[in-house]
């Protein structure tokens, strides 16, 4: 019997391994120490085959009551575990549908619709491969095209992307522009409708504003996101956007990557601006992939497959590691041979902000960092980690003689601060929040320098015209 239950153990374990291969994809973030357990409980399972009769008794014994406790507990995720949608639960008019599911039926109703793809995907394909595989690496998403990207009120947010696939009106970047806004999904707009955005809401205080954010970025995505499409535009303003949430965790992340470590380098560039046909065919090509390993994916989540692969189990514990640091600990968390610590990510940031402050007063522009709280700051104020992770972006901003817009002292100081995130949960701003961001990064642009820097009048003629 104890063969037979071994023998069944390992079946079972090569399937769990051959479904999270299929299922899961770049970026997804499940530790791959979880697969190496799989593979190594495949490998005993096999080896206990020709122990004595005693041991391979107690191994099945054990194996077994490991199998049950671990489909015991995805059971107990796929039945208890909240949507992954920041939305009421007893929302009956909330749309509940995944990306995948919102750009199939676009696309089922002839609308050549396509996802976001962030930065984490780009570097998990780029990790995952000996060499980056295409000629240009994406900053941003495709151009001209309806775009899906984020659903935490109820609603999917569905913008029309501009001419270079960031979230503005069509010719607003070939257009004088007086703010910038550089960030991650903040500055992208997550995930409030096109006109309540902080880049609409500067508009509607009466100032040329435009956003080249996007979801998933870090400071060193950042970087090279403004030298490839700022510097034709010469604003007078760039406000840098910077969450305290995982802005420090992307940079990590991004200085793994030879492609963005390039941007170090003053003179690095891509020339993305120019060349958004090849940007396109890039995206469209990985978006083609990446919906028919939905459409897969979808096909399994359907059977008791998917239970067998423990896929909520892992993603689960995949956060738990990044949360508890224990997936620093790899070589993927090493700069020049260290370990990545606050020290060097402090080093790190300062060299960015200094490099994008360069660039900006080049033109005679004017770079302000603008330091955005989490939700969990304003729920629990007193997290001595947040103040760490103030302190690093602090110390960063001063060594590069950056001006510091602190948005903490601005939420916390708010009557009803929980009312400036979506649904008053750990979600991206309100449109309350953009709005009150808004109006404090243009009355600092204006109280610390007096007015907004006039943009150059040659600026235009060095727009290009994708």
């Amino acid at each position: 019997m104890s063969r037979i239950l071994l023998a069944a153990l390992s079946t079972y374990v090569l399937c769990a391994l051959t479904l999270a291969h299929l299922l899961d994809r770049p970026g997804d973030g499940t530790p791959p120490s979880l697969t190496w357990t799989l593979a190594l409980l495949f490998v005993a399972s096999i080896a206990a085959q020709i122990a004595s009769k005693p041991r391979r008794d107690a191994l099945a014994l054990v194996a077994c009551s490991t199998f049950v406790c671990l489909l015991a507990a995805e059971a107990a995720l796929h039945a208890l575990m909240p949507s992954r949608l920041p939305i009421p639960e007893d929302c009956a008019s909330c749309d509940r549908r995944s990306k995948y599911e919102v750009v199939r039926d676009l696309r089922n109703d002839g609308i050549d619709a396509f996802p976001t793809i962030h930065s984490v995907h780009w570097l998990g394909v780029e990790q995952t491969r000996a060499a980056w595989p295409e000629p240009l690496l994406p900053l941003a998403g495709i151009a001209r095209r309806p775009t899906v990207y984020c659903n935490e009120t109820g609603q999917w947010l569905v913008y029309d992307s501009d001419e270079y696939g960031f979230n503005n009106p069509v010719g607003t970047l070939t257009a004088p522009v007086d703010i910038l806004v550089v960030g991650d999904s903040f500055a992208h707009g997550a995930c409030v409708p096109v006109d309540q955005n902080i880049a609409a809401q500067l508009r509607a205080l009466g100032q040329r504003a435009a956003s080249i954010g996007y979801g998933g970025t870090g400071p060193l995505t950042e970087l090279a996101t403004l030298r490839e499409y700022a510097a034709p535009l010469r604003p007078g303003i760039i406000l840098w956007l910077y969450y305290e949430g995982n802005d420090l965790t992307n940079l990590k992340r991004e200085m793994q990557s030879p492609q963005l470590i390039n941007y170090l380098q003053p003179d690095y560039s891509q020339g993305l601006s120019h060349q958004q046909d090849k940007v396109d065919a890039i995206i469209r090509r990985h978006v083609d992939a990446e919906l028919r390993a939905a459409e897969i994916a979808a096909r399994v989540n359907a059977l008791p497959l998917d239970l067998l692969a423990l896929r909520e189990l892992r993603t689960r514990l995949g956060i738990l590691a990044r949360t508890a640091g224990l997936m620093e600990r790899g070589s993927g968390t090493r700069w020049q041979g260290k370990p990545i610590s606050p020290a060097i990510l402090e080093d790190m940031l300062s060299r960015i902000l200094t490099l994008a402050d360069t660039e900006t007063k080049e033109w005679g522009g004017r770079l302000i960092f603008v330091y955005l709280p989490a939700f969990q700051r304003i729920a629990t104020p007193q997290a001595a980690h947040h103040e760490l992770k103030r302190h690093i972006a602090d110390a960063a901003a001063r060594r590069a003689n950056v001006p510091f817009l602190d948005a903490v002292q601005l939420f916390a100081t708010h009557p009803d601060p929980l009312s400036l995130f979506a649904n008053r949960v750990n979600a991206h701003y309100s449109p309350e929040g953009y709005a009150l961001l808004a109006r404090a990064a243009l009355a600092f642009t204006q109280d610390t320098n007096g007015e907004i820097p006039a943009r150059q009048a040659d600026a235009a003629s060095d727009v290009p015209t994708p």
